[in-house]
């Protein structure tokens, strides 16, 4: 299926997010970000 990841680089951290379908890119930018 499709799926992917985000990464989002803080001042302490790497978060990363990975997503499997239903899930869209943009969905799991959005959370990302929000942590």
């Amino acid at each position: 299926g499709s799926g992917g990841i985000t990464i989002k680089k803080t001042n302490q951290a790497l978060i990363v997010g990975i997503y499997e379908e239903p899930m869209t890119p943009g969905q799991c930018n959005m959370v990302v970000e929000r942590l």
